[in-house]
């Protein structure tokens, strides 16, 4: 039970830290150093190192809660059909406890990634060794439309989550 409920108050965190922001190139200050080579696939991105700090950045610059919400939604694919779940995630108060610590970064093609991370909540992994998808999107890569509305779903408790069709 108290990890569920920490899970509810972890997804609720996260999905405010995804505030609607601008549509900017601006991934908040989130700083990449990978720590790991990354898995690639046989048609995976052509330079993997650097993919990777891009997935990185992306991924820990989308969730981290003190970063300003101005250009989260460049971080985040789908980010237009998503600007209502977005601003109503904005409005939770948890957001700025949450953070996102990514693991490892495996390519399974050049503009697809599978993402273990561990989410926290004010320090404490609340989420650890979980799993998402980063996507290129413009050229960029960024934290998938499916992980969010994952999250949001949870969040959500089934009800329908705006732009997560």
């Amino acid at each position: 039970m108290r990890r569920t409920a920490g899970l509810i108050l972890m997804v609720t965190a996260v999905l405010a830290l995804s505030a609607c922001g601008s549509d900017d190139d601006d991934s908040a200050g989130a700083t990449a150093s990978p720590s790991s080579v990354a898995t690639v696939a046989a048609n995976g991105p052509a330079d993997p190192v650097k993919a990777e700090a891009e997935v990185r950045a992306a991924w820990e610059g989308f969730f981290d809660g003190a970063a300003p919400a101005a250009g989260k939604a460049a971080l985040i694919e789908g980010a237009a059909a998503l600007a209502p779940a977005l601003a109503i995630a904005g409005k939770d108060p948890n957001a700025a406890k949450t953070s996102a610590k990514v693991t490892t970064v495996a390519f399974t093609s050049a503009t697809e990634a599978k993402v273990t991370y561990d989410l926290s909540s004010a320090g404490a992994v609340v989420l650890p060794g979980a799993e998402g998808k980063a996507v290129v999107e413009g050229g960029k890569w960024k934290v998938s439309k499916q992980t969010f509305c994952q999250l949001a779903g949870l969040r959500a408790g089934g009800a329908a989550v705006p732009g997560c069709s």
